[in-house]
């Protein structure tokens, strides 16, 4: 019985121990190197050094597109990475059968000799490793179709290929290669991920084309299966499609996707369930009518979101009880140009807790928030604070929080800063009963009170693999059942969105 009691413990540390700590340490960026032009070739921003390095490295792949994912292994080293044509190793060289990713007519048209990758948009692509696997590696992508008469462009299909990176001497060979996993009509880029409140499964998450529809999709260790499609909030306009960025908090409930028509739109987040709720619309005052593209970011500490709107930098307080009210510049466009405006666009989080904004246009500088959990000017943002060798193409990698783990564990979205777990973020249930224990057949499991929220119950093996998962709905009842005929005898361990746990014998 002792064995069974210390495999429980271990359990409980599988979602913090086995979520990886540096995948996100290396961002791949910049144009090919076949120009003799010293001023183009690709660039490396690396942050496993004591300081920030952006070093100029050969490469053949181009990411002038705004298409680019890129994934390094726990300890930082880089694996491969896309532009959405094809997959690159850490040699930067063609990865195994990675050629012709998202193949087709535009395909055939943008992924030539000269290309600057595959303009399926910002935010198109993402590399997540496979819940419980050592080597496999899934690139989730959009495939874009082109309708000529009038023009447009149609993003109609969710696609993955599959990499395992224990081929080819750690070189790693696609094994697998544009599976078309659903098609639909989604946002033409705006393409993000979270970790599931188990802290090993993945949310993958994707609005809809000039909707307000909004697909959740669960990648566990099972493979991708649709989990929600959601209606609600305020649809797109054809003039905001694409045009800005959709980010988590570092806690991983919120959900904030901005552009400048349809301002800041945000969204609570259940990572148990996989659904969007609270829907808010925040009206930012832009000072720039002429507004066409924007981005944001919220700090490490969840409380601040900064707004970048080319020549406006702005926050706000998201702890605030009001908004609006709480709005900021902390920045204006001081003009610098290398050899275009070097204006203020897409942000993403350093693994240092710094937030770096790329400008707007191809350029050789990157703007750095060196303290943004901090209020107003304190925030201490630099323009032009970090130079690359080449032009870096106004695009840096997709990539999720590695960090997040388990709900109810510490949050660290970056090296060194820790964010308080605040017991408002937790989702409240009402005491849960699981029986009969032992059981045989079936688990009958019974609410103390009304759900005022749905909510997602899982059983987990000793192992933390998830075996089963049902989703909890207010108004259904307080009582619902789940079969375990095909579970195989033993101990395991269920889990609730707001902490709860208990375990149960299995004949």
């Amino acid at each position: 019985m002792r064995s069974i009691y210390i495999s429980i413990a271990l359990l409980w540390c599988i979602p913090v121990s086995s979520i990886a700590q540096k995948e996100n340490y290396v961002w791949v960026c910049g144009h090919d190197s076949f120009s003799s032009n010293p001023i183009f070739g690709g660039i490396n921003i690396d942050f496993n050094g004591d300081t920030v390095v952006a070093s100029k490295v050969d490469r053949y792949i181009d990411f002038g597109s705004g298409n680019c994912a890129s994934i390094c292994d726990s300890s930082g080293q880089l694996l491969f990475y896309t532009n959405g044509c094809t997959v690159a190793n850490s040699a930067h060289e063609l990865m195994e059968n990675g050629d012709s990713l998202n193949s087709g007519e535009v395909f055939d048209i943008q992924c030539g000799v000269e290309t600057l990758g595959y303009t399926s948009g910002f935010q198109s692509s993402i590399i997540l490793p496979m819940p419980g696997s050592d080597n496999l590696y899934y690139i989730f992508h959009k495939r874009i179709f082109y309708v000529f008469n009038p023009f447009d462009v149609l993003t109609r299909q969710l696609l993955y290929s599959i990499v395992d990176i224990s081929q080819n001497e750690g070189l790693g060979k696609v094994i697998e290669k544009n599976i078309i996993f659903t098609q639909d009509t989604f946002a033409y880029g705006d393409m993000t991920a979270v970790r599931h409140a188990n802290g090993i499964d993945w949310w993958l998450l994707s609005p809809g084309r000039r909707n307000n529809k909004y697909f959740t999709f669960l990648f566990s260790s099972e493979g991708l299966s649709l989990s929600n499609i959601q209606t609600l909030g305020d649809a797109t306009p054809p003039e905001g499609e694409g045009g800005g960025q959709c980010v988590f908090s570092p806690d991983g409930t919120k959900y904030i996707r901005f552009n400048p028509h349809n301002k800041v739109r945000m969204f609570d987040f259940d990572r148990s369930t996989g659904l969007l709720s609270n829907y808010k619309q925040i009206n930012v005052d832009f000072e720039d009518i002429d507004l066409f593209a924007g981005a944001c970011m919220i700090s490490p500490s969840g409380q601040y979101l900064y707004i970048s709107a080319q020549k406006y930098l702005y926050q706000l307080d998201l702890f605030s009880d009001d908004i609006e009210a709480s709005q900021i510049r902390v920045a204006e466009y001081d003009g610098y140009a290398d050899p275009i405006a070097t204006n203020f666009g897409r942000c993403i989080m350093g693994p240092d807790c710094k937030i770096y904004v790329f400008p707007g246009n191809d350029s050789r500088v990157i703007h750095i928030i060196h303290n943004p959990n901090e209020p107003g000017l304190a925030c201490n943002f630099e323009q032009h604070a970090l130079h690359t060798p080449t032009y870096h193409g106004a695009t840096f990698p997709n990539l999720p929080d590695f960090r997040l783990g388990a709900i109810g564990t510490p949050v660290s979205p970056c090296e060194g800063y820790t964010v308080p777990v605040r017991e408002a973020w937790l989702p409240v249930l009402p005491a849960l009963s699981v029986y009969p224990n032992p059981a045989h057949a079936y688990l009958n499991i019974s609410a103390s009170a009304p759900l005022s929220a749905p909510a997602r119950w899982v059983l987990y093996d000793l192992y933390g693999r998830a075996l089963r998962s049902l989703v909890l709905a207010p108004g259904a009842g307080q009582q619902w059942q789940v079969s375990i005929s095909d579970v195989p005898a033993g101990v395991y361990v269920w889990r609730t969105s707001g902490g709860g746990s208990g375990k149960v014998v299995k004949e």
